[in-house]
């Protein structure tokens, strides 16, 4: 608490007497005085607020009851300020009283459209949120901002699932509110990652799974994006399996968003339900631009998802709109190790000695630093097309030279393993950087070694991987996962001849 001043002690103005904290110099000047804005455009209720100055604030508003209606600059009021300093009892002095008098300026919003209880939600206090909610309803709930966001959407990103049950109470429609952008509270709960929120969004609140933004994108689109693999799971299990080729504007479907992301978990999780035919399909398929989901994890440098894509059956010789390989792509991405990985990949019978003496795509560099490739077939140099912005997900990118990422590492250790099943002697791979670090241990996705497996690209927590965990032998695994596929593929043609 301020000092009390002397009591011949008088303030020069309300601003300074709401700054210092001097209660005695407000109540001393007239009504006129005390609407005085400073060059922000802030009144002395503003000050007191910011100072959290409950007895300046009560007195002002006992003085001058306008006050809490008189916007900043930047369109704030009062509660406003003590919302974002976090002050309960100032925000509810601000707005307590008959009802007509103070949801005016409960629904005043910023020159961002942010509402108290946009702005409070945003802050994560739900102390002064659930107070606001009770109080204003459904009025103050479904007030959006100039981006058309709710507080429900902002509870949603953060997965605030106590305002979230009470919003969906006194407003069951606002579930299936729209941004600007075309997307629902649930996109934005994909999006921060929090199953739990998802489920009771839907389960419980029973918003539409099935919604898409304005660019055509999903709840699967956004989860396979962002890398969560357990919405993944439970998406797929709740919508069945159509979801996974729904498409985009930019015709990209929920594999082509997940190789984007690199996210290996969620890439096995959109590949399982497919037999080994229709998987070889399924990777074939081509955004707007001609990029497959190999294009995609070359072109970010996801290591782990490039050989997953090419165990998987993925065509290494596909090439997109602008007549470009993933190889290429990983070259003008100045991932050499890459390349030659893709260059020396047989899926069905993989050669170790076409991985020693790789094909490189030769390139040359222009004062611009934008990268052509030398094709491998006689055809003309291209360049890529101009940049189309999207939400989220884009296969354009301004390709240049890159130092090699880390993801390097993850190809040289898969080339040693591939030489190793060979039965090939034990060769040295290393690292075009100078000085380093040889790499000699084993890269496989069915470990025989817990806490091995790690998706260095994804957006999820890591996986210690040793819960369900049944460890095979290599020949033991191989001759299992042959036979399977065997089985599975005589058993379709039998359909199909049907």
């Amino acid at each position: 608490m301020p000092e009390e001043p002397p009591a011949d002690h008088q303030c020069v103005d309300a601003l300074m007497a709401a700054r210092l904290g001097h209660p005695a110099c407000l109540l001393r000047m007239p009504t006129e005085q005390l609407l005085r804005k400073d060059e922000l455009g802030e009144t002395a209720l503003h000050k007191a607020a910011r100072e959290r100055d409950y007895r300046s604030a009560k007195l002002l508003l006992e003085k001058a009851p306008i006050l809490r209606e008189l916007t900043s600059l930047s369109g704030e009021t009062p509660a406003h300020i003590a919302v974002a300093v976090g002050d309960e009892r100032i925000v509810e002095l601000l707005l307590s009283g008959r009802l007509k008098d103070t949801l005016k300026a409960a629904l005043i919003r910023d020159i961002n459209g942010t509402s108290v209880l946009t702005a409070s939600v945003a802050r994560g206090n739900n102390t002064i949120a659930l107070w606001l909610l009770r109080r204003f309803g459904k009025e103050l709930s479904s007030l959006p901002n100039n981006c058309q966001m709710t507080a429900l959407h902002v509870a949603a990103a953060q997965a605030n699932l106590d305002y979230i049950r009470d919003a969906t109470k006194y407003d069951p429609k606002s579930v299936d509110a729209r941004d600007a952008f075309g997307c629902t509270p649930c996109a934005y709960a994909v999006q921060g990652g929090n199953v739990d929120v998802v489920r009771y969004l839907v389960e419980k609140a029973h918003a539409e799974i099935g919604s898409v933004s304005r660019r055509g994108q999903s709840l699967l689109h956004i989860a396979s994006l962002c890398g969560h693999e357990e919405i993944v799971r439970w998406i797929l299990n709740r919508s069945g399996t159509n979801v996974i080729l729904w498409t985009t504007l930019d015709n990209a479907n929920a594999v082509h968003c997940a190789a984007y992301s690199g996210s290996v978990p969620v890439l096995r999780l959109l590949l399982r339900p497919w037999s080994r035919k229709k998987r070889k399909t399924v990777l074939a398929l081509q955004d707007c631009r001609g990029n497959t989901p190999l294009h995609l994890a070359a072109m970010n440098g996801h290591s782990d998802a490039v050989v997953f894509l090419l165990e998987s059956d993925a065509n290494p010789l596909a090439v997109n709109g602008c007549g470009y390989s993933p190889q290429a792509i990983a070259n003008m991405r100045g991932n050499p190790q890459m390349a030659a990985f893709i260059a020396g990949f047989n899926a069905k019978n993989p050669q170790p000695g076409s991985l020693r003496t790789p094909l490189v795509v030769e390139t040359q560099c222009f004062p611009t630093e934008r990268c052509y490739s030398v094709p491998l077939s006689p055809v003309v140099k291209r360049t890529l097309s101009p940049r189309d912005s999207s939400s989220g997900y884009s296969s354009t990118v301004e390709i240049g030279v890159e130092s090699p990422n880390d993801g390097a590492e993850v190809i040289q250790q898969r080339m040693k393993f591939m030489e190793e099943e060979q039965h090939s002697p034990a060769t040295q791979i290393e690292l075009e950087d100078d000085g380093a670090e040889v790499i000699r241990r084993r890269m496989r996705y069915i470990e025989d070694d817990t806490n091995s497996l790690r998706d260095s690209a994804a957006q999820t927590d890591s996986d210690s991987l040793v819960d369900h965990i049944q460890i095979l032998d290599d020949e033991t695994w191989a001759g299992m996962g042959l036979s399977a596929v065997e089985h599975i593929d005589r058993v379709l043609d039998e359909i199909d001849l049907n």
